[in-house]
């Protein structure tokens, strides 16, 4: 079983401004330790999910049904948003700028269907993970989709030519 990492180390968070803090600003303090790595674990979990529901990734509900289990969450978190930092370590530390990020050109992470977006990268890594894992029919209607949709805009752009998903 793969176990996790997160950020852990001199969070800053909101806390009871009733409560002495070493902060100078009152209602936050720096925290340590699981009780902050935890959330932040969670909250990469989620963002997998809420991206699942979204284009392009949404044209397939098997996709966030197999993010769902915790075998499926298990693999994209492992496969696609960790690193580990030494080859003896147990651990793999949670980093979502791996799978998520931005370019200078797609500075809002691009659209769904832009063939090189980084929006389009994170759901065709998502996709292949699972492939090689459950099924290699998982991201075709998916594709079918894509395919559409790029079939449409080769009709006002025909210097792009056809672009195929797999």
């Amino acid at each position: 079983k793969a176990r996790f990492t997160a950020l852990g180390e001199a969070v800053k968070s909101t806390y009871p401004m009733h409560l002495p803090s070493e902060d100078p600003e009152p209602g936050w303090k720096r925290m340590v330790g699981t009780s902050c790595a935890t959330p932040i674990a969670a909250g990469i979990a989620g963002l997998v999910l809420e991206f699942a529901r979204q284009r392009p990734l949404c044209f397939e509900p098997s996709i966030e049904a197999h993010l769902k289990s915790v075998e499926g969450m298990r693999l994209i978190l492992t496969k696609c948003l960790s690193v580990k930092y030494a080859d003896s370590s147990p651990f793999n530390h949670l980093d979502p700028t791996i799978l998520f990020h931005r370019t200078e050109i797609s500075k809002d992470g691009g659209g769904f269907s832009d063939f090189l977006s980084p929006r389009l990268g994170a759901a065709y890594n998502i996709v292949t993970k699972l492939r090689e894992e459950y099924s290699p029919d998982i991201g075709m209607q998916m594709g079918m989709e894509l395919e559409k949709e790029w079939a449409r805009g080769a009709q006002s752009r025909p210097e792009e030519g056809r672009r195929s998903w797999f």
